[in-house]
């Protein structure tokens, strides 16, 4: 039978070499990808080895999954010391553990990094847990006992995995030919791994003189560490005994000594230590009655807490634009470390003991999807908080609609490049900054408890409560604030006494709608209370809901053609992007407990009465690029595809584009929308599209033209969602350019450049018209005066660009763009009609909390429950 080797567990730096020297000593024998990924995203005919060290959290998915396949799995898990994983540092993290007990550090895109992997006991919990499975064929293995005699433990793997190793591998392996030159493993047996090998025999040979003599150190020396990690373990273990339980599973020390020792090489540490809760509110009744529930959760803890009163600065954004001022003058006027929390959070337990582990100058939360969140601010007592403080309102002061958290994210990347910063930054975990009900946040860890609560005052605002969505957001919110206020929510293990406070009540709408604002929260939180039910029902073990995702391959074409015999893993960027959402898509439904299914094949292999019966057997069926009016699988089926920004997807049950079932959107105005457009507008100074562009260092034929953009004319979004032809939009636009003597640019479609021909022809015939292509569309949007196309995705972009749009078909963004028709009167009659900035803005915001956004889990859940 073929095997699936799958090399998981702790990701310390042994494990990837680990995984490199397999695949190479391995040789032909084996399936390999690229790369690291994930067990159940690979196929093959042959046997399969992959590495990822988070699938030790997915054992029973990659079961399912090596039986889909007919291989037998063979599990290798990777552990080591908890006191090495708990001390090793990362580039991306100069001032921190690459390691915490709790959680560990995640690599984002751009280099960023945030504490929301799994940490060192997360791993070693699923470790164990795997380990004691008797259905399971596993293997541990052990950092030091790698490093140590590397060949020794490739021996075991071959044993264990019935493959056989290379000789070249062992002799290039072997310590002591290390010291012998001459015997260089040249292998004319076997050629191909020659050049291979001698970069291998040097990687051994500087693993074993490096790391063997730090092993033996760490087993036998009393003086092994250095103050500062002394202290980082001396915390570690103190805060989590749970520690020293997997040192013996795994039969590290079993003697409690070394503790002794550490203790005695750590600086004082003063766990117990409380410094100063620092917060402030506005002299309304809704932010007062959040300070007393904050004040109250913080003395229940006998936690010291500062309240401070400010005047109301006119708006939201305002009143968060000036937190870094307040904070400095509470940080001259207070002694000790301080702790900011948000007005609208509570304390579960002493934030203290965690925070004091703490040396830097500030500490916060940086989140998954890249971004710093300003709810939770550790700002020690050292000039370099004040600096800091002074940097951050620098940032506010030049950027009028940034909002207070917007320049933390920034602040990080640039604070960890300098060689010798002012002051210094470090990053907290998930728990002392969580939402209430954003728990996909604490997802990679088995058992998160949060410390710090932030439970999203601004949601009471009137404007937010109308918004699309607010009335849902804002239910959640009373039913936690019920449960918070009924003390069923234990702090330090004790129920605290009911607080008295009574809920907030909605700002009142002036024109008299108050009273339906209030009733409209009261259904809705019903509806909330009727959805909590049904999960409950779907995820009993008895009555698990079903879902049936049908993934597409994306290693050949959507339409009919050839099929590679071997699937591979995707190369082209919006492809990889497709990949991970869907990989998500599947993790997030398994993780609420539903019965997760996945069918993959080629997309044009799937069948409209095939998918109708598939959809009897299921409660819900995720189908790509379909819509239901023409693909009518049954009520029960999302249809998803990718939005122009490959970063996000939809998934509706009437389709895409134009036929979604939420649009209309109406750009109402929302205190987030600036901050939005802005993180979108990042790609216009990326020269970031859905497909790869050309430089933009490219000079255009003219200035202040108009801009015509072509489709690829059999396109699906122009069959299904226009009355009207790219060629008759095209006339009417080069007509009406004639007309006016203006300059008229007219770009190519790259993909697909022989059906083209007859727009091209159109344009040389036209005196006014030029063909351009191979060219950035950011370069051909920036100088454009009016943008023209019948529905493209290009639309999305010009708004960007904030540039008038003239659109011939339906699109998402109709109703926000100017809609002609095919002919020059039409497009006259919008001449003196200029772009409205505004609108784009909250149309953005509008329509893209309507989507998912790949790295934000919270938006997996939001919009898939929201149909199933």
């Amino acid at each position: 039978m073929k095997k699936h080797i799958v090399c998981c567990g702790l990701p310390v730096k042994g494990g990837v070499q680990l995984f490199d020297r397999l695949k190479i000593s391995f040789g032909e024998q084996v399936k390999a990808p690229d790369g690291y990924g994930s067990a159940t995203n690979t196929r093959s005919n042959k046997h399969v080895l992959t590495c990822c060290p988070q699938d030790i959290f997915m054992i029973d998915k990659i079961i399912d999954h090596c039986r889909r396949e007919e291989k037998a799995p063979k599990i290798v898990v990777f552990v080591c010391d908890p006191r090495l994983a708990l001390v090793e540092r990362i580039d991306a993290l100069p001032h921190q553990p690459a390691f915490r007990y709790d959680y560990g550090a995640e690599t984002l895109e751009g280099g960023l990094v945030s504490y929301t992997d799994p940490g060192v006991i997360p791993y070693l919990q699923a470790a164990a847990a795997a380990r004691a499975r008797a259905d399971l064929d596993i293997l541990v293995v052990r950092y030091e006992d790698y490093l140590e005699d590397p060949i020794r433990e490739m021996i075991r793997i071959e044993t264990f995995t019935t493959l056989k190793l290379s000789p070249e591998f062992l002799e290039a392996a072997d310590p002591a030919k290390h010291e012998k030159p001459e015997n260089v493993c040249r292998s004319d047996a076997a050629p191909v791994f020659s050049p291979v090998m001698r970069l291998l025999r040097s990687c051994c040979a500087s693993t074993v003189n490096k790391f063997s003599s730090a092993i033996k150190a760490l087993r036998k020396s009393k003086s092994r560490w250095s103050p500062t990690d002394a202290r980082i373990l001396c915390h570690a273990f103190r805060i989590a005994p749970k520690l020293s339980k997997y040192m013996h599973i795994f039969e590290y020390e079993k003697s409690e000594d070394w503790l002794v020792e550490v203790r005695a090489i750590a600086p004082r540490s003063a766990l117990q230590a409380k410094g100063t809760i620092v917060a402030f509110y506005t002299k309304d009744t809704l932010y007062k009655n959040e300070a007393k529930r904050l004040e109250k959760s913080a003395k229940s803890l006998d936690l010291p807490i500062e309240l401070i009163e400010v005047s109301d600065q006119g708006s939201w954004l305002a009143n968060v634009r000036i937190k870094p001022n307040i904070l400095k003058e509470a940080r001259k006027k207070l002694s000790g470390p301080l702790l900011y929390v948000d007005v609208d959070a509570v304390f579960h337990s002493n934030p203290w003991p965690v925070i004091n582990s703490y040396d830097q100058d500030v500490a916060y939360t940086i989140m998954r999807d890249g971004k710093a969140r300003s709810g939770t601010l550790l700002l020690n007592d050292t000039l370099g908080t004040l600096k800091f403080l002074d940097e951050w309102q620098g940032c506010l002061d030049r950027d009028p609609e940034a909002w207070d958290q917007f320049p933390l994210t920034d602040l990080f990347q640039k604070n960890r490049k300098e060689s010798s910063p002012e002051y210094t930054i470090a990053l907290f975990t998930i728990p002392l900054c969580y939402v209430f009900d954003r728990d996909p946040q604490l997802l990679a860890n088995p058992s998160p408890q949060p410390i710090v609560e932030h439970l999203q005052a601004s949601r009471e605002q009137s404007d937010k409560a109308n918004a699309a969505g607010g009335q849902m957001r804002l239910g959640r919110r009373r039913s936690r604030l019920m449960e918070i206020e009924a003390g069923l929510i234990k702090v330090d293990g004790k129920a605290p006494p009911k607080s008295g406070v009574s809920t907030p009540q909605p700002v009142q709408n002036p024109a008299a709608v108050g009273q339906k604002v209030l009733e409209n929260s009261r259904r809705k939180f019903k509806e909330m209370e009727g959805i909590r039910t049904e999960i409950r029902r779907w995820t009993h073990p008895l009555n698990k809901k079903k879902i049936l995702v049908v993934r597409p391959r994306l290693d050949c074409s959507f339409k009919k053609g050839s099929v590679p015999e071997v699937e591979t893993q995707p190369t082209q960027p919006i492809r990889i992007l497709y990949d991970r959402f869907l990989d998500t898509l599947e993790a997030t439904h398994a993780g609420n407990g539903y019965d997760v299914t996945s069918w993959r094949r080629p997309l044009w292999q799937f069948g409209l009465e095939e998918m109708q019966a598939a959809a009897r057997d299921y409660d819900a069926l995720l189908f790509p690029h379909k819509l239901r009016k023409n693909f009518d699988i049954g009520k029960n089926a999302l249809f998803y595809k990718a939005t122009p920004f490959g970063e996000f997807f939809t998934v509706d049950p009437k389709g895409w584009g134009a036929s979604l079932s939420f649009l209309p959107v109406t750009p109402e105005p929302h205190q987030d929308a600036p901050a939005f457009f802005q993180k979108l507008r990042k790609r216009v100074a990326e020269n970031h599209s859905i497909m790869t562009q050309p430089n933009q260092d490219v000079e255009l034929p003219c200035s202040n033209y108009l801009l015509f953009t072509c489709q690829i004319p059999h396109d699906e979004t122009l069959l299904y969602h226009s009355d009207v032809s790219v060629a008759e939009a095209l006339a009417a636009v080069i007509d009406y350019a004639d007309w006016r003597g203006r300059k008229l640019l007219v770009k190519g479609h790259p993909q697909n450049p022989r059906v083209m021909a007859e727009f091209k022809q159109m344009v040389e015939a036209s005196a006014n018209a030029t063909w351009i292509e191979d060219m950035s569309i950011h370069t051909c949007l920036a100088g454009a005066s009016c943008v023209f196309m019948v529905n493209s995705g290009v639309g999305f972009e010009a708004m960007l660009h904030k540039k008038q749009v003239i659109s011939f078909g339906h699109a998402e963004y109709s109703n926000v763009v100017c809609q002609a028709g095919p002919s020059r009167e039409s497009i006259l009659s919008f001449e003196d009609q200029e772009p409205e900035s505004e609108v784009y803005m909250n149309f953005f915001y509008s329509f893209f909390a309507n989507t998912i956004e790949i790295d934000s889990d919270k938006s997996y859940c939001d919009i898939t429950n929201k149909y199933m």
